[in-house]
């Protein structure tokens, strides 16, 4: 069995897309859990319509997992079909960011003993039908992976990769995607990108239970990014990270925050910047703190860029983030 997780915020029409791809795609049992992180639309009450149109509605497991996190839950179930393919609403009682909402469905995960992987799944992509068949074939052919990646491509483009993993500068404090903006027909070899690979691009992270039971799920410390150059730090001594070739994913970019819907260019959201920004700054200060100065200097070069543009939100979301990492606790969130 597979569990998918996806997180809803205000993004149902995206996750509905996403489901329906799901539902497309060749498996051999497929879980999914949709973790809604308390929209303040319609999300529940449209991912719920669409669900009922389509499989049968099942009652509440006795065995399932409580949460003082979930509000309330409801199951559905295709009937009559083999491999079993199930779905799983959960409306959580507040908005837990990536990090929290993901954790909802890794707890439901591994609290099923059928559980093989486990796929944290962005609400803004839709796979293609064999991509679940690809995440397995690469992970089965070699048990030293932990977390495995995809053959992200632009939703808007499908010929063209929005990249294959992450690179990260440490000096620069600035994430690269592996070919991207390159050919899907003319894709590297497996081996060459996986030498590469600083982490896995968090749109599409596959991972064997036992890595999210030993890690307990993601460091929800990140509430918006970072979280997957989190995961890739707490790897074993043995383990590492792959790419899997044939699981193709197109991507929205940004759909479910405002990084830059329908452009790649587009400027993010307030939001996103000062999330950024604060999860940026916790990642070096817990692993590459040699390299704050750097970082700084960094910042400032971005703080005048956003000047020369006459972006004073963009500043003070910047700045923001930064003030309150040092300052306020961890599970401190600042409406922007």
């Amino acid at each position: 069995m597979i569990y998918t997780i996806l997180v809803n915020w205000k993004g149902w029409r995206d996750t509905i897309e996403c489901l329906r791809s799901l539902e497309a795609a060749e498996h051999d049992g497929l879980t999914i859990v949709v973790s809604d992180n308390a929209s303040p639309d319609e999300s529940v009450d449209q991912i719920r319509a669409w669900a009922n149109d389509r499989f049968h509605c099942v009652d509440a497991d006795p065995n399932f997992p409580s949460s003082s996190c979930v509000h309330r839950s409801f199951r559905w179930q295709r009937d009559g079909e083999k491999p079993p393919f199930r779905l799983i609403l959960t409306e959580n009682t507040d908005n837990l960011g990536f990090a929290g909402g993901n954790n909802v469905g890794i707890r439901i995960a591994l609290a099923d003993s059928a559980c093989r992987y486990i796929l944290l799944l962005n609400n803004d992509t839709e796979i293609e039908p064999g991509a679940l068949r690809g995440f397995e074939r690469r992970m089965s052919a070699d048990p030293t992976l932990a977390l495995c990646g995809a053959t992200l491509v632009f939703h808007d483009n499908e010929r063209v990769v929005q990249g294959l993993g992450g690179t990260y500068n440490r000096f620069f404090a600035r994430t690269a995607a592996i070919y991207s903006n390159g050919n899907l027909n003319s894709l590297p070899d497996e081996a060459q990108v996986e030498k590469k690979i600083d982490y896995v691009i968090g749109a599409a992270i596959f991972s064997r239970p036992s890595f999210f039971v030993r890690t307990n799920g993601l460091d929800e410390g990140y509430f918006l990014y970072y979280e997957e150059l989190d995961l890739s730090r707490r790897l074993q001594t043995g383990e590492r990270m792959g790419w899997a070739k044939d699981a193709v994913v197109r991507h929205k970019v940004g759909g479910s925050i405002g990084t830059g819907v329908g452009s790649r260019k587009a400027r993010g959201s307030d939001l996103s910047i000062y999330y950024g920004h604060r999860s940026m700054i916790r990642y070096h200060w817990t692993y590459l703190r040699p390299y704050l100065p750097l970082l700084m200097l960094s910042l400032l070069r971005s703080t005048l860029a956003y000047l020369r543009k006459r972006d004073i939100r963009a500043v003070r979301a910047l700045w923001l983030g930064v003030f309150d990492f040092f300052t306020k606790p961890l599970r401190f969130r600042r409406a922007i």
